[in-house]
């Protein structure tokens, strides 16, 4: 049996992704619910995915481990392996199933574990989302974060000078641009996709002198779906998704770099050291 290729790692850290979602069964004939049960299926998929990489990543460290120290760590090493290797059997059976259900929609697997790493990636950064959302932003996003609608999103980006061969020549490299798929209920496998490219306004890399041209594809249908949701307009639909896009970006920023925490903490550590230089001077 084929193994399934390495997926992105965004293990989620607040629970399941699937929790806000609502739970259908794959029997029933309607293919709209069919196919929110298959993304279902893809969320927990993708997860166990994750799971068996950090297993076997924990068996080979231990096992390096114990060829240093003592037998102990071989010992948990094997035992890891073993897991993995059961974890591995049992996800296959679960792509399988996603093939065969997938092929009974019309619908590329692929794209399904897509929606699942997406929502794996949504739940690990949803708490710096929700905080970044502050309630006087009235625009919606709030609301298109709660239950049952934004449920996984994913972050592309295209750094300067990143040309394709047709624009080898060009004079000028093209701008960063950051694409964000928004995975919603109402179409799970055709996400909304927000483009961010900031434009520096002045000599310094302040957040004062950064302006975000933003963009928004998403279908008509989709929009409307939304808003029928959501009980805004589509205008709202479209500014809420918007926003939601940055906050995204901005969320997985702030989590996957911890420079600015370290920076901060090393600022505290020489404020501390000058109050006690301060104190000792008296």
């Amino acid at each position: 049996m084929n193994r399934a290729p390495r997926r992105p790692r965004h293990p989620g850290r607040h629970g399941p992704p699937s929790a806000r979602s609502p739970q259908q069964g794959p029997g029933s004939g309607d293919p709209a619910v069919r196919l929110r049960a298959l993304v279902e299926e893809g969320i927990v998929t993708a997860a166990a995915l994750n799971a068996r990489d950090d297993l076997e990543l924990a068996a080979a460290s231990t096992e390096r481990l114990g060829a240093l120290t003592s037998g102990m760590w071989r010992a948990l090493s094997r035992e890891l392996a073993t897991a993995a290797e059961r974890l591995d059997r049992s996800t296959m059976e679960r792509m399988d199933d996603i093939r065969r259900r997938a092929a009974g929609l019309n619908v590329e697997p692929d794209d399904v574990i897509r929606a699942g790493v997406a929502a794996a990636h949504l739940a690990e950064h949803r708490e710096t989302v929700e905080r970044l959302l502050t309630p006087d932003a009235d625009n919606g996003a709030r609301i298109l974060l709660g239950p049952n609608l934004v449920f996984g999103c994913g972050i592309d980006v295209d750094e300067p000078g990143d040309l394709d061969d047709d624009d080898a020549d060009a004079d000028e490299p093209s701008p960063l641009t950051v694409r964000v798929s928004l995975f919603l209920w109402p179409a799970p496998l055709a996400p909304a996709e927000v483009t961010i490219v900031p434009t520096l306004l002045g000599s310094e890399l302040v957040a004062e002198n950064v302006s975000l041209n933003l963009g928004l594809v998403a279908p008509a249908p989709l929009l409307d779906a939304v808003a029928t949701a959501s009980g805004l307009s589509t205008e709202r639909v479209s500014r809420a998704l918007s926003s939601l896009g940055v906050a995204c970006w901005t969320a997985h920023q702030l989590d996957e770099d911890p420079q600015d925490d370290d920076e901060e903490e090393e600022e505290e550590d020489i404020d501390d050291d000058v109050a006690e230089d301060d104190v000792d001077g008296v």
